[in-house]
């Protein structure tokens, strides 16, 4: 090796053994250097040696401990911004973030610390500079300084603290509107105005249905009450209620925005970012302040539940607020889980309490799931509605709304079958709004299999052929046409229809919107509208809140994968979340029992005959359960076509021995109530079928053959063929 060479590689090997000394002694350094050198590290970029640091140093204390070293060692500027620098260094940002978090979980849990609550406040009334850094740490603590603010404020021993505690709760915020409004109508005279002076300053309107609560209680101090009633005209002022509004009315409202918020996704103060739950707070006289935590996606829920509560405490007439609280509590036990709320102590399910409430109010419920689209809580409403109500209250007739009808043309498949089953075992006798729409729903929740029907309606011949390819491309049947009329046939006759696809100008499009609305078959089926760029966003801002309507370019249609994505957004938007194959068989089960149920009866509002090609698809259908209880729904049925298809069913080589037993009883009983319609190829099959079949086969389809009249071949004879 030349001289030259070798010196620079000793040089190197030198370095290279001086930069890994930090390294290979960090495991003895103390935690002090160990940030020292993570902040060094990272300063002169080197952040295989930072990371090194940091995780001998995350390793060797914990959360507060790290804090400690961080306060001791200073620069608080210099830490965080390092910090920051480190998480921005892609080999480095995972341990950095990690690192930064253990700093922020101790911080907040330092600030929120009792005892370091309490020296805060104690130190307000020790100079301007402490009263500063107090008042940030209260800051810090947020609504969790309240209880022992509060707890100073009732204590005449600490009067001399009163000044400057107010002022610090004005500074905290927000966050102290929710524990201190609890509060207020439940402290005495003294602490009541004082409070309702701080709740003033704040100037929140969340607490206006306490101030209200303090004004109509009867017992309240003239002194505090004059306080409260200025601190109402102040809060009352900028918003649009009236002055007169019971204090039952406004903490109607207040559950209702709370529930609002849950809906839209918007985090409501007491919301404890940090640890992801919400605080309920509760005042008690002689421990004050309690809190409690309920997991974070109940909490806007919970909110509402008490806001209900306390509305209908103060009057227990206020209905709306009994729905509110049926609605929040079905919500809250949906979105729990397999969580914990602590905060609800009723042992009775909100299942149970949905039922005792009777059809009224879980009318209410079912509105307001059809309005935010919660399909949870639409099918706990029409479950308790199904248990509980009778026709007319199942039909809401004290209300001008009808929200199961509705729920009838419902996105989500499930509130669709479920409601017109509720619909259905009501047994109505007589003809209500939307009657007619029943048996569709039943008959759509029979065919839940793979195959698609779609009405496609062009300007012209080679415009529809060309819709008509897309739809073949998208796995759809379908049914062509230029206007709904020409397709008026084929839709009568299709088990039903799953989408419209068109291929029209603006004007042609609106025209099929509002005729396919007034169509019961189609009144709910998605319409993807293949436009011009102009039309696409005049219809998307026109019908922005109709959610049937998809305007798309129809220069997607040569682009597979988007056409195939705005396809997938039609289909979902009208079936909802994926059903697995169980679930569908059993809605489909369900529905045909009923539809039966209907037959038997000869009822004169629902007419089954309605779903009789969905019935005849359904002898297709590879669930053998589901064609057994769709024949017997069409043995029932006086028309020949019905017993045709049983037949053809029936005498059907492919399908299993069991299955065509049944389907021949169900064709016997047929014949035998309604009489013979068969084909005569059809009656020379069966003639077959008693010649060569054996023992179950063969006597399903003797009672077949005996129940022709006349019938169709010597009996005598058959038996004289069967002997030779």
């Amino acid at each position: 090796m030349p001289i030259q060479s070798r010196g620079l590689s000793v040089v190197m090997i030198f370095t290279l053994l001086v930069a890994a000394v930090p390294a290979l002694g960090q495991a003895e350094q103390k935690p002090e250097q160990l940030w020292d050198d993570f902040i060094h590290y990272v300063r002169i970029a080197r952040p295989d040696l930072a990371q090194a640091a940091a995780e001998s140093l995350m390793s060797s204390v914990d959360d507060q401990q790290l804090l400690d070293i961080l306060e001791a060692y200073g620069r608080p500027q210099l830490n965080m911004s390092t910090l920051n620098i480190a998480i921005k260094i892609p080999s480095l940002k995972p341990t950095a973030e990690k690192l930064k978090k253990m700093i922020e979980d101790a911080q907040i849990g330092r600030a929120r610390e009792p005892q370091r609550i309490k020296a805060a406040i104690l130190a307000l009334a020790k100079g301007r500079r402490a009263r500063e850094t107090a008042i940030k740490q209260l800051q810090a603590a947020g609504q969790f300084a309240a209880p022992y603010m509060l707890q100073f404020l009732l204590d005449q021993n600490h009067s001399s603290l009163h000044p400057y505690i107010l002022p610090a709760m004005v500074a905290i915020g927000r966050e102290m509107v929710y524990p201190l409004s609890i509060a207020m109508p439940q402290l005495g005279a003294r602490p009541q105005g004082q409070v309702a002076h701080v709740l003033t300053e704040l100037g929140y309107p969340r607490a206006i249905p306490y101030f209200k609560e303090v004004l109509e209680n009867s017992d309240t101090d003239p002194s505090a009450r004059s306080i409260v009633e200025a601190g109402y005209v102040h809060l009352i002022k900028n918003t649009a209620l009236a002055a007169d509004t019971s204090a039952a009315e406004l903490f109607l409202l207040l559950g209702r925005r709370h529930y609002t918020a849950g809906t839209l996704d918007r985090i409501i103060a007491g919301y404890d970012h940090h640890n992801k739950v919400g605080i309920i707070w509760k005042y008690n006289n002689e421990i004050g302040l309690v809190k409690t935590e309920v997991p974070g996606p109940i909490y806007p829920d919970s909110l509402a539940m008490k806001a209900s509560e306390r509305s209908l405490t103060l009057n227990d007439q206020m209905v709306q607020s009994h729905s509110l609280w049926l609605t929040s509590n079905l919500r809250r036990e949906n979105r729990l889980g397999d969580g914990e709320d602590r905060s609800y102590h009723n042992p009775r399910t909100a299942g149970f309490h949905a039922r005792m409430a009777g059809p009224q109010r879980l009318h209410d419920v079912l509105e307001r799931s059809l309005k935010d689209g919660d399909t949870d809580l639409a099918r706990d409403a029409i479950a308790a509605l199904d248990d509980t109500a009778g026709t007319a209250a199942l039909i809401n007739e004290e209300g001008l709304n009808q929200p199961l009808l509705q729920a009838l043309g419902y996105p989500d498949r499930r509130v669709r079958f479920e409601s017109a089953q509720a619909l259905t075992n009501a047994r109505p006798k007589t003809e209500f709004p939307s009657h007619f729409r029943v048996v569709p729903v039943l008959a759509e929740a029979v065919r839940q299999t793979a195959t698609r029907y779609a009405v496609v309606l062009g300007r012209d011949e080679d415009s529809r052929n060309k819709l008509a390819a897309v739809a073949k491309q998208m796995n759809f049947t379908p049914l062509p046409g230029n206007e709904l009329q020409d397709v008026t046939d084929a839709v009568n006759n299709s088990p039903g229809v799953d989408m419209i696809m068109l291929d029209l100008d603006l004007a042609a499009v609106e025209n099929v919107l509002n005729q396919s609305a007034e169509d019961y078959q189609l009144a709910a089926i998605p319409i993807l509208a293949f436009v011009s760029r102009s039309a696409e966003i005049e219809l998307t801002a026109r019908y922005a809140d109709l959610k049937r309507l998809f305007a798309v370019h129809s220069g997607i249609m040569q682009q597979p994968e988007r056409l195939q994505n705005a396809v997938n957004a039609a289909s979902s938007s009208y079936a909802g979340k994926e059903m697995t194959p169980e679930e569908a068989t059993k809605y489909a089960l369900v529905s045909l029992s009923l539809l039966r149920d209907v037959a038997l009866s000869a009822g004169e509002i629902y007419k089954v005959i309605d779903a009789q090609p969905a019935l005849e698809a359904a002898l297709k259908d590879q669930r053998d359960e589901v064609v057994i209880r769709a024949a017997e729904v069409l043995a029932i049925l006086e028309n020949d076509d019905a017993q045709q298809a049983i037949a053809n069913a029936a005498l059907d080589p492919a399908r299993l021995a069991e299955t065509r037993i049944s389907l021949l009883a169900s064709l016997a009983g047929s014949v035998k109530s309604l009489g013979n319609r068969l084909t005569e190829a059809q009656v020379l099959k069966v003639i077959d079928m008693v010649k060569t079949s054996e023992g179950d086969m063969a006597l399903a389809a003797a009672r077949v053959h005996g129940s022709l009249m006349p019938p169709t071949v010597n009996p005598a004879k058959l038996i004289l063929e069967s002997n030779n």
